[in-house]
């Protein structure tokens, strides 16, 4: 019979002295190691690993606290917020500034300067960010004449939290700031994780040609370091029912789920602060389970607050106090509560999975549920060092394609220079010295300026024109330029209100996962009204046709069928782009983060979006 229950015992880190000013009486080992690389270390990069919940955000605080100015970048805007108060917390005198596009007031140059002038003007310690804006600046998004690249001069420490974190589209953007940065005067640069992926610190240190010091904790008995300890006694709990997929299962293991946190409210002494937390794969199905709560389970639903992907861009705040947080992979990383009832969906990779483990048994004792997960096999007692190394073993753990990192760089950094030099007000030498040197930067630049070429080719009248399927294959490479240039591609961003428990709640969100979720149920002037489950949705992308899938998976398989179809019928040698770099670039790109529809279809409801992005909708 297989087990279900797992014991994972407390665990801690090694801890030592430390020379360095330090707000702790002990540090433990890796963040001495951190502060010995800070003051005496010859690499210019670090690349810091220690679990969740070990104490890396106090290496930042004595980071912030002994540099100038210093620029913390964390990959979700509500990891940023959070830190920023977590950072005052460690250290009261740490004055930090969030930067993001929503603190950012003015337009066009303004806004340029407007950026400029705070990471530039270190009046403080820590400039918090993310790292879309960065890359927007380096693709020119932001206007300017070359002194936008200033933003990279201005701090003598950058740190990169959680570096695991992005998929290959938006890894290949961080690297891509990591060596504009080496490049810079940056005299520190660390990267932080808590699951790392020893392939994509290599690239670093091998591809980008950046000595990269490794510093990682060591893991060790409490009772022999209790200054080190950092998890607490944690029961593993495993559920092979899924927590997605179709309504009467879904709605089966959603009764499970609420019973367990009623079961645990029942033996709530204090609902003021947040115990309990269900972690699920999918925003939409995590708004399911909000309104299932507040139908079936309304005691639950009451001390229940949710917080992910659709509410980013609500007017809705978190309740100041409640007990139990219904969220995402959004909340997978920096979730900073004393959580000691975790339920949460298997995720896609051994990665993440080690993330939303790591966010129960913090601060005390805890049970985790597991749904989704089938026999694993692994000891009734376990050790979290064994656990962890269990979990990479049975659980799909993805190491970096280096070559396609290194073809995406190329690609971004081509299409940064054509960006400028189609537009010579923004050309500058600058952007020649910080991109030219890139992998693969200039079979890609020919590339793409090939594509150009045939696309606006003046032909005579005898002049023989390329076959169909070739064309259609380049303007659908074309279309796709401008999302491989954005961090994280391009999503077809559309005004919505959805089912929030007993409420409606109005955001932004991608209409096309909007719909494979829910069905329209009506319109509002620009604002789509969805509920229910969803009627399907049929997808029109440019170049490739209409396209009919239950999920972003089958949507990417439909369209990389349909091109290189055409790839394969085409007489590439009328045209001067490389048939070998065409079937690379089909290979290599994300294609529905990277190619925007033209028309949407779900139900009897129709969407057209125009030339500007704006969607219309008709039934």
């Amino acid at each position: 019979m297989a087990r279900d229950n797992y014991e994972i015992t407390a665990s801690a880190v090694e801890t030592t002295s430390t020379p360095y000013n330090f707000p702790f009486s002990v540090a433990r080992d890796f963040q001495a190691d951190a502060l010995e690389w800070l003051h005496n270390g010859d690499n210019p990069a670090a690349a810091m690993v220690a679990p969740t919940g070990s104490g890396k955000t106090a290496v930042f605080s004595q980071i912030a606290a002994e540099c100038v100015s210093t620029l913390i970048v964390y990959p979700t805007n509500a990891l940023l917020n959070q830190q920023q108060t977590v950072l005052a917390e460690s250290d009261p005198d740490i004055t930090a500034k969030v930067v993001t596009a929503d603190t950012l007031d003015k337009h066009g140059h303004a806004r340029t300067e407007e950026l400029r002038n705070i990471m530039q003007s270190r009046r403080y310690d820590a400039v918090l960010t993310n790292p879309d804006i960065l890359q927007a600046v380096l693709q020119g998004m932001y206007l300017g004449s070359g002194q936008e690249f200033q933003i990279f001069d201005a701090f003598d420490a950058v740190i990169y939290d959680e570096f695991h974190y992005y998929d290959p589209l938006a890894a290949s953007g961080i690297l891509m700031q990591l060596d504009v940065f080496a490049e810079k005067t940056a005299n520190k640069l660390l990267l932080s994780s808590a699951t790392p992926d020893e392939s994509f610190i290599q690239y670093v240190a091998d591809t980008l040609e950046t000595p990269v010091t490794r510093i990682s904790a060591s893991y060790t008995d409490p009772t022999q370091h209790p200054h080190g300890q950092f998890r607490y006694e944690t029961t593993c709990i495993r559920h092979s029912d899924q927590l997605s997929g179709y309504t009467e299962n879904r709605i089966e293991s959603f009764h499970t789920v609420a019973n367990l946190l009623n079961n645990r409210l029942d033996t709530a002494d204090d609902t003021s602060n947040p115990r309990a937390a269900v972690i699920f794969n999918s925003a939409a199905v995590s708004n399911h389970f909000h309104t299932f709560l507040t139908e079936e389970y309304p005691a639950v639903a009451a001390v229940a607050e949710k917080d992910n992907g659709y509410d980013t861009d609500s007017a809705h705040e978190l309740a100041d106090e409640f007990f139990i947080l219904n969220t995402t992979s959004k909340g997978e990383v920096g979730l900073h509560f004393d959580l000691d009832l975790l339920i949460m969906e298997t995720p896609a990779t051994g990665y993440q999975f080690i993330q939303r483990f790591g966010r129960a048994g913090r601060e005390s004792p805890a049970t985790v549920h597991v749904f989704g997960t089938g026999e694993v096999g692994w000891p009734e007692e376990i050790t979290y060092e064994e656990f962890v190394e269990h979990v990479y073993e049975t659980f799909e753990t993805p190491l970096v394609d280096q070559q396609r990192l290194s073809d995406l760089l190329g690609l971004r950094a081509a299409l940064a220079v054509k960006t400028r030099e189609d537009d010579a007000a923004f050309s500058n030498p600058v952007m020649y010295d910080l991109f030219e040197s890139k992998p693969e930067y200039d079979r890609w630049r020919g590339f793409c300026e090939a594509v150009d070429e045939e696309l606006h080719a003046e032909r005579g009248f005898l002049e023989e024109s390329p076959d169909s399927a070739v064309m259609d294959v380049l303007e659908v490479l074309d279309a796709t330029f401008e999302g491989v240039q954005s961090l994280r591609g391009e999503t077809l961003q559309c005004a919505l209100a959805y089912p929030r428990g007993e409420e409606t709640v109005a955001t932004s969100y991608d209409l096309v996962s909007a719909l494979q979720q829910y069905s329209v149920k009506a319109t509002a002037g620009e604002t789509v009204v969805v509920g229910g489950e969803s009627e399907g949705v049929v997808v029109e992308y440019p170049g490739v046709g209409v396209c009919e899938a239950g999920s972003q998976r089958e949507l990417d398989e439909q369209i990389v069928e349909v091109v290189d179809a055409e790839i394969r019928s085409g007489d590439w040698s009328s045209v001067a782009v490389r048939e070998e770099l065409v079937r690379r670039a089909a290979t290599i790109l994300p294609w529905t983060s990277v190619l925007s529809p033209v028309s949407v279809q779900a139900g009897t409801w129709g969407f057209t979006v125009g030339e500007d992005g704006s969607v219309e909708y008709s039934r």
